[in-house]
């Protein structure tokens, strides 16, 4: 997990404004004592000295920006039937594309209602089984 005081550290030095950390991924200072995780053009995570951290997936859900908040971000992510899903306790949240985080809580996503699931049908008594 990064936080703000591992960016910092990482930009340090002659890359102080901006360091490759993975495939198009870059740690990049921000104005306003912000830190971000930058991949391609989209500030996926941006790091506050406060502790808030600002979530964001610029509307890409593929499968590398997934993986980028994974390793990257205090949460852990995972998917279910195309749709995005973290948990906090034992409350699933849903990706409602931008969220916060501060203080151990998620803020500015969305409560994912459980959906009923529909029984399963046996073929087998139609089949003369």
């Amino acid at each position: 997990m990064m936080n703000y005081q591992k960016l910092d550290e990482m930009l340090q030095g002659r890359n102080r404004q901006r360091r490759k950390i993975a495939n198009n991924t870059y740690a990049v200072r921000q104005g306003g004592n912000a830190l971000s995780v930058r991949f391609h053009d989209t500030d996926i995570l941006i790091f506050w000295p406060s502790g808030q951290i600002n979530i964001d997936n610029g509307g890409y859900y593929t499968v590398t920006t997934f993986a980028r908040l994974s390793d990257f971000g205090p949460l852990v992510w995972f998917r279910r039937n195309w749709q995005w899903y973290t948990k906090q306790g034992d409350t699933l949240i849903n990706w409602a594309r931008h969220c916060r985080w501060q203080d151990g809580a998620i803020m500015g996503c969305t409560v994912a209602q459980p959906k009923a699931r529909k029984p399963r049908v046996s073929y087998a008594r139609w089949a003369g089984q």
